[in-house]
């Protein structure tokens, strides 16, 4: 079912469109279809305070905003599920979407069901859905796949992208994601219903075009889950490629992949050129990089480092065990999101393996490996700090090492690690470059999630009612660098912390406790008896929400996905100190007042 009630027809031109090819999916051969609603929403939805804010709110006939040109039209020349195809020109940040708490299964395909589209009311439906669910209580075998059918009018090919999440307690689990390539004509997707894993009927399903600057104009015809009468036989692999995350690590598997040929079965093995320029060039872009390889570890750990290329590669995972398992591992260790690491494996098995286990993470092939540096996905920004990340996180190996072996807890051994934090006002243009970075990269020390663009970062600079802070951060180890941002808006009585973000190379280790201490005193010493701060809540940034939750701060105001949170500038002033906290001077010397 679509939302067909904010149609607008006068906006709509079903253009010359012609020789349309019939639906290639048999409804004889569908036992059971999911009803699902798909709706018009935004992926940047804040309502109700993005209808007044946001620059691209175009206000609906119910005062929504309207991210589809003409809402959602019943195209008469194309026929798929229903005797018409769902026309839809997506505007900037629009997207479609079905929530499967509000779908039913029906059993069969027929001209019944088209009319229960139109006719009966949201009482009878309800019922069939309840009707249908207690016959259906294994999720697993409800359906074999969700079929996307689909006709573009776009000249230029473009990105789809289709995601399935729940939610709880407002975060959200990404539990599929995948990119489609659209081309102009009719689109045809099957994807296996297990790959969306999907554990019980809840939570979302949403399309929408990648980089939708360009209206993207869409005819769905087929946008359903579907049961077959035949044996259903699964696509062996459906693999994501694209996501909006950058790229943080990329692991690597060995045989046919980094070298030719199986090395337990040929110790001459030829390391492939292009394998080894990869490698490097992706440790100049601060992609870090690891190894993911069912050998045996020793006698493939000598051939590395005879090849002089050990060096690039940390916490690797060369054993036989199950891969995702490993991935998993080399995840903690390195405490990045899954959806940040990329496999590069010849395998197909392999690559489904990882993929139906761990759906965040991206896999490719060994024959893409001369045009991965061409992907949006490892378009990473450059700075000195990201030249250097190999390093850092070798240092970062050699702490937990430490850490395991030490006896006391875990706060005396941060004492002990001797750490020194200095705030600062960046001014340089290599301290500026940093920081914009850490902005669009971090995700689970992020409190506001904002994405600036470098003019708008430009401008929170030079706003003189904010203070920008940069954070740098060493200890007995090494230096960790420029691993914090943070941003205060003092244009009312009572200033707020507007942005905070910080590596996740420092999560855990108090750093963030300490800089709330050092700031708040500060702002005590300048006559302010309050600070407030502005927390988004998303799915990835928990780990700092958890911050806050430890220390005394109250929630002043809360809306669905954010709470502004107050502190009294002196609450911390007794807290025992864990590290040396440094303000500098361009700190002192901003005028507050």
């Amino acid at each position: 079912m679509f939302q067909l009630k904010w149609a607008n027809k006068d906006l709509w031109s079903s253009d010359s469109i012609s020789a349309i090819e019939p639906s290639r999916i048999d409804k004889r051969n569908i036992t059971r279809v999911l009803k699902m609603d798909w709706e018009e929403h935004c992926v940047e939805c804040a309502i109700p305070e993005c209808y007044q804010n946001c620059p691209l709110y175009e206000q609906r006939k119910d005062g929504a905003c309207a991210r589809f040109v003409y809402g959602i039209i019943p195209n008469r020349k194309f026929s798929g599920h229903y005797n018409f195809g769902a026309d839809v020109t997506f505007r900037r940040w629009g997207k479609i979407e079905a929530c499967l708490q509000d779908a039913y299964p029906v059993r069969t395909i027929s001209l019944f069901n088209t009319m229960i589209n139109y006719s009966l009311s949201g009482k009878i439906r309800k019922w069939l859905g309840r009707k249908e669910k207690t016959v259906h209580t294994d999720v697993a075998g409800l359906f074999d796949e969700f079929v996307i059918e689909c006709y573009s009018v776009n000249e230029e090919p473009y990105k789809l992208i289709c995601e399935y999440f729940t939610e709880n307690n407002r975060v959200r689990n990404t539990k599929y994601r995948n990119v489609l390539n659209i081309h102009k004509g009719f689109n045809h997707f099957n994807i296996p219903f297990h790959l969306l894993n999907v554990t019980a009927m809840e939570g979302y399903i949403y399309l929408y075009p990648e980089n939708s600057d360009i209206e993207k104009r869409l005819i769905f015809t087929w946008l359903d889950l579907v049961k077959y009468r035949q044996p259903y036989v699964p696509v062996k692999e459906t693999a994501p490629k694209v996501n909006t995350t950058k790229v943080k690590c990329v692991a690597w598997d060995l045989d046919n992949t980094f070298w030719n040929g199986t090395f337990i079965e040929q110790e001459t093995v030829a390391v492939k050129e292009e394998a080894i320029n990869l490698v490097k060039k992706l440790d100049e872009r601060g992609i870090v990089q690891t190894i993911l390889s069912k050998n045996d570890f020793e006698p493939c750990w000598e051939k590395l480092k005879n090849l002089e290329m050990d060096k690039y590669f940390l916490v690797p995972a060369i054993n036989w065990d199950q891969k995702s398992k490993n991935l998993s591992k080399i995840v903690e260790k390195l405490n990045i999101g899954l959806d940040t690491i990329a496999v590069i494996d010849d395998s197909p098995f392999e690559r489904s393996e990882i993929v139906n286990a761990l759906p965040q993470v991206r896999v490719y092939s060994e024959k893409e490996i001369g045009n991965i540096l061409s992907y949006e996905e490892f378009n990473v920004l450059i700075s000195e700090e990201s030249k250097d990340r190999r390093n850092k996180y070798q240092k970062e190996a050699q702490r937990i090492e430490t850490r395991e072996k030490f006896a006391g807890s875990y706060e005396d051994f941060l004492i002990s690690c001797n750490m020194v934090v200095e705030a600062f006002v960046p001014d340089t243009e290599q301290e500026i470059e940093r920081c914009f970075e850490l902005i669009q990269r971090s995700n689970q020390l992020n409190l506001s999630t904002i994405r600036y663009s470098r003019p708008q970062f430009s401008s929170l600079l030079a706003d003189k009612q904010v203070l920008p802070i940069g954070i740098r951060c060493e200890d007995k180890f090494g230096d960790y660098g420029l691993i914090g941002f943070s941003s205060i808006n003092i244009s009312n009585n009572i200033p707020v912390m507007e942005n905070l973000v910080l590596s996740c190379r420092i999560a855990q280790k108090r750093v963030e406790h300490t800089y709330m201490k050092s700031i708040t005193a500060l702002l005590h010493n300048n006559g302010y008896k309050e600070l407030c701060v502005k927390l988004t809540l998303t799915a990835k940034n928990g780990p700092l929400c958890k911050v806050f939750s430890e220390l005394p701060f109250t929630v002043k105001e809360a809306g669905q996905d954010n709470k502004l949170l107050s502190i009294q500038t002196d609450a911390l002033m007794n807290t025992h100190p864990i590290m040396k906290f440094t303000l500098k001077d361009s700190v002192h010397n901003f005028k507050f007042r």
